[in-house]
């Protein structure tokens, strides 16, 4: 039987003992496993995920406790993006994808058609739990280094396709770090795609000022980056091969507030400009402007 993984600890001693065993960062990597684990745990889900399910109970932590009751909204992410890329897959079967801040997301596996390379980017904590749980393979690589880093350019073939993520990381980074990045690889990889989740200006400045409480022992981490539904264009302007940005609708989990009320709510005029959104964004070799 596998013994349990511990986790990296902080020394903070300005912390109660509950919030100063793990680094937020750590707690927000394994919220999002949480969620994903409980769904897909589910006699009635839509969402498979077994490699979630297997690690979770590896790693010592009252989930629970820390996050309270599981929620779908990462879920709903993940699932969303899988669709986009089991389309691209569908064209570039032996393309490269590129997880900015993959923690422990494990949609390498639920993607995988046996010929995808995949390459995981994340910082040193993160990146020492998950290469204990998911290690590399021949088609699968953990490269520990910031997204901001360009080392993990390097690792790219830039003359394959690419399609690159970052679920749930972009919105930590800071405005002016995110157009960089997406610059960057706009850059160095001419024909590719970046998915990243967005969040509405207003819950930015609700993080900012520590109000996006979860569970017991557990507050967001500030997140500076936001961007309202109506400013998608603007994703445009940040560098001259960026050819196209769509809105995402996501794809409901289950649920009234999934099969309903998110729905409805980005329908409506103000409110749907200030939900969570997903862009899609396509490069191109010759410049779009």
């Amino acid at each position: 039987m596998t013994q349990p993984v511990a986790l990296p600890r902080t020394s903070n001693p300005s912390h109660s003992k509950q919030t100063a065993e793990y680094s937020s960062m750590v707690l927000t990597m394994l919220r999002g496993l949480y969620n994903r684990a409980s769904e897909a745990s589910r006699p009635d889900t839509v969402f498979f995920d077994p490699a979630a399910t297997l690690i979770a109970p590896k790693i010592e932590l009252d989930y629970a406790k820390h996050f309270g009751k599981p929620t779908t909204g990462q879920v709903v992410r993940a699932m969303t993006i899988d669709h986009l890329l089991r389309h691209w897959l569908t064209t570039y079967p032996n393309g490269q994808v590129v997880a900015l801040g993959d923690g422990l997301e494990t949609q390498c596996y639920r993607v995988d058609n046996g010929k995808v390379k995949w390459f995981s980017v994340d910082l040193p904590e993160t990146m020492a739990l998950r290469t204990r749980l998911i290690p590399d393979t021949d088609r699968r690589r953990n490269i520990t280094c910031s997204a901001l880093d360009t080392r993990w350019m390097d690792e790219i073939n830039p003359k394959e396709p690419v399609f690159v993520t970052g679920a749930g990381l972009f919105k930590f980074l800071q405005p002016k770090d995110v157009r960089t990045l997406v610059g960057m690889i706009a850059t160095r990889f001419m024909s590719s795609e970046i998915v990243f989740d967005v969040i509405p200006r207003l819950v930015s400045e609700f993080s900012i000022r520590g109000w996006l409480v979860n569970g017991k022992y557990y507050t967001e981490p500030t997140m500076p980056f936001g961007l309202d539904r109506h400013e998608r264009d603007s994703i445009k302007t940040w560098h001259p091969r960026i050819g196209e940005v769509r809105d995402v609708p996501f794809v409901p989990v289950r649920g009234t507030r999934d099969m309903i009320v998110r729905p409805t709510l980005r329908k409506l005029p103000f409110i749907g400009d200030h939900t969570f959104w997903l862009a899609h964004v396509r490069c191109f070799a010759a410049l779009a402007h």
